[in-house]
C-alpha cells in the first residue's frame, strides 16, 4: 500500500493511492448499481412499449386488411351492376348465370350470388341456388334499396340447408348488395353477394398465424355493437365493454394492460376499420391481446440478465479503481521524493521521468498553446457563423421567391385548366384518373369527386373500345411509346347516361419516370 514520509511522533497515514483505491472500488460499485438500475428500468419500459406497439400495430395491420378486402368486394360488386349482361332482360338466363358463375371463381370466397327482379324474386344465381325464391325480406335486399350496401355479419338463413356447415360451425356471412336498372335506366331489382366471413378468419391468420405459436397470441373482430364476431370459442358471439374496444371506438390505435370477463390480465393492442373509399366500413373493432405473463417474459429475462452483468461488471471496474489508482499515484510518489530529497539539499529535478508524466513535463507549454489556440478559433468561428447565417438568409430569401413562383404558376395552370371550354382529364399510367374540370363533367355526367381514382376506360369509353386502351397503357409501361400522344385524334366515347358521341382529342406526357402523366384535351365534335 502506498504510504507517503510522516513526521516524527505523528502517526503514519495511508497515501493518496489508498484512498483513490477505495474511492474508486466504491464509486464504481455505486455508479455500476445505478447505472444497471437505471439502465434496467428503461429497458424494461421501452421493452414493454415495443411489445405493445407491436401488438397494437398487428391489430391495425389486421384492421386495414380487412378494410382493404371489403373495399374491393364493394367496388367489384357495384360495377358488376353495370354490365350490360345483366341489365339487358333480353339475355339468355344461362348467360347470365355464366357471368355471375365467373366472378364466383374469380374469388374462392364469394358463397353466393344471385340477381333479383324488382319484387325481390331471385332471377338467376351463380350455381342455380335459391333461384324463384322470393327474398324481398331479407335484410340486404331491402337496405340496397334504401341506400345500404353492406351488411354486418350474420348466419345463413335461405342457405342454411343447402350450403354445408364450415368445421362443424353454421356459415356465416357478410352481405354486399347493390342495386341495378335496366337499360332504360329504370329499376330493375338488387345483384347480392354473400361473402363468406371465412375470409375474415383466414385474413386474421395471415397477420396473427406467424407469431402465434411463439408468442400465444389472439386477435378478436368486434362489431360495433360491442359483439365478438370472430375471437376465441369462449369469447365468440359475447357482448364484451372494454376500455380497449372503447378506444378502438374513438379511431384510435395502441395498446394497454386490462383485465379481461375471465379474471385475467392481458396486454392488448387495439385498432378499428374506417372503411375505404367508396366503402363506409362496418365499424369492426380488432382487439389483439396477449397473456401478461407471456407477454413480459423477455422483461423478466433482460431484467435478470442486467443484475448478473451489473454484479460482474462492478467486481471489474472495482479491480481496475485499484490498478489505475496505482498508476496514478507512481509518479506523484517520484515526485513527492524528489522534493523531500530536494529539500534535503539533493540536486534534483522535480518533474518525473518521461515515462511516467510526459504531460507534466509539457503542461505549462501546452496550456500556453491551448490558449492561444482556443482565442484564435473563437475569433475563427466568430466569423465564420457570421458568413453562414448571411448565407442561409440569403438563401432562403431565394427559396421562398422560388416558391412563391410555382405556387403562382401551379395556381395559373389550375384557374386555365378549369375555365377551359375542352374537357381536360388528367391520368396515371395506370390508366386512373388524376384530375378532371369543369368542362368533363358537363361533358360525360361524371362530378369530379366521383371520376377522380376510377379507370378512364370504364367512365368514357365504350366496352368494345376498353381492352385497347389497356393494352396500349401497359406497351407504354413496358417500352415508353404511345402512338396517340402529341397528335390530334377522333374517338367515340360515351357518357354517364350510356350515349356515344365523336369527340377530338389531343395527349402529352407531362412529368417524369413513374411520376409521368398523361394530360388529354377533349372536345365535342359530334354537335355542329
Amino acid at each position: 500500500m502506498d504510504t507517503f514520509p510522516a513526521s516524527s511522533g505523528r502517526p503514519r497515514r495511508r497515501g493518496l493511492g489508498a484512498w483513490l483505491a477505495f474511492a474508486f472500488s466504491l464509486l464504481s460499485v455505486v455508479l455500476t448499481v445505478l447505472l444497471v438500475l437505471v439502465i434496467e428500468r428503461s429497458s424494461n419500459e421501452q421493452v414493454k412499449g415495443s411489445i405493445g406497439r407491436n401488438l397494437g400495430e398487428l391489430a391495425r395491420q389486421t384492421a386495414d386488411k380487412l378494410d382493404r378486402g371489403m373495399a374491393e368486394r364493394y367496388r367489384e360488386v357495384n360495377l358488376m351492376t353495370r354490365r350490360r349482361t345483366l341489365r339487358d332482360p333480353g339475355i339468355a338466363q344461362a348467360e347470365r348465370r355464366q357471368v355471375l358463375f365467373d366472378m364466383r371463381e374469380t374469388y374462392g370466397y364469394y358463397d353466393w350470388i344471385g340477381l333479383t327482379g324488382p319484387d325481390g324474386r331471385v332471377i338467376v344465381e351463380a350455381r342455380g341456388l335459391l333461384e324463384g325464391v322470393n327474398v324481398s325480406q331479407r335484410p340486404w335486399f331491402k337496405n340496397a334499396l334504401a341506400g345500404v350496401y353492406v351488411g354486418d355479419v350474420h348466419e345463413a338463413v335461405k342457405l342454411a340447408r343447402l350450403l354445408p356447415a364450415e368445421d362443424g360451425e353454421p356459415r356465416r356471412f357478410v352481405d354486399v348488395a347493390f342495386p341495378y336498372t335496366s337499360l332504360d335506366g329504370k329499376a330493375a331489382g338488387v345483384l347480392g353477394v354473400h361473402l363468406s366471413w371465412e375470409w375474415a378468419r383466414d385474413v386474421e391468420r395471415s397477420i396473427i398465424a406467424p407469431i402465434q405459436g411463439r408468442d400465444k397470441v389472439q386477435a378478436l373482430i368486434v362489431s360495433r355493437e360491442g359483439k365478438v364476431l370472430l375471437g376465441p370459442a369462449a369469447l365468440q358471439g359475447r357482448q364484451i365493454a372494454l376500455e380497449s374496444l372503447r378506444l378502438a371506438q374513438q379511431k384510435r390505435t395502441g395498446y394497454l394492460v386490462e383485465q379481461w370477463p375471465d379474471g385475467m390480465s392481458y396486454l392488448v393492442g387495439y385498432g378499428a376499420t374506417v372503411g375505404r373509399g367508396m366503402y363506409p366500413g362496418l365499424g369492426w373493432t380488432v382487439l389483439v391481446r396477449q397473456d401478461i405473463d407471456d407477454a413480459y417474459a423477455p422483461v423478466r429475462r433482460l431484467r435478470e440478465k442486467a443484475l448478473w452483468s451489473g454484479a460482474a461488471l462492478a467486481v471489474l471496474f472495482s479491480l481496475a479503481g485499484v490498478l489505475v489508482a496505482r498508476r496514478i499515484t507512481r509518479p506523484l510518489g517520484a515526485l513527492a521524493e524528489s522534493a523531500e530529497r530536494l529539500r534535503r539539499g539533493e540536486a534534483v529535478q522535480l518533474v518525473p521521468n518521461a515515462t511516467d508524466y510526459v504531460e507534466v513535463e509539457a503542461l505549462s507549454g501546452t496550456l500556453n498553446g491551448l490558449v492561444t489556440d482556443l482565442v484564435r478559433k473563437q475569433t475563427e468561428l466568430r466569423d465564420l457563423n457570421a458568413t453562414l447565417e448571411q448565407r442561409v438568409e440569403e438563401r432562403t430569401r431565394e427559396l421562398e421567391r422560388a416558391l412563391a413562383a410555382v405556387q403562382a404558376s401551379e395556381q395559373r395552370i389550375n384557374a386555365i385548366v378549369e375555365a377551359a371550354q375542352d374537357a381536360f382529364i388528367a391520368v396515371d399510367q395506370r390508366g386512373l384518373i388524376l384530375d378532371w374540370n369543369g368542362a368533363a363533367e358537363r361533358m360525360f355526367g361524371w362530378r369530379r369527386n366521383e371520376a377522380v381514382g376510377w379507370p378512364l376506360a370504364e367512365l368514357v369509353l365504350p366496352e368494345r373500345y376498353r381492352a385497347s386502351l389497356g393494352q396500349a397503357l401497359h406497351a407504354f409501361r413496358q417500352t415508353g411509346h404511345l402512338a396517340l400522344l402529341d397528335g390530334r385524334l377522333e374517338r367515340v366515347v360515351i357518357d354517364r347516361s350510356g350515349r356515344e358521341f365523336t369527340i377530338e382529342m389531343t395527349a402529352g406526357l407531362a412529368g417524369q419516370g413513374q411520376d409521368a402523366f398523361f394530360s388529354v384535351f377533349l372536345h365535342d365534335i359530334s354537335q355542329p
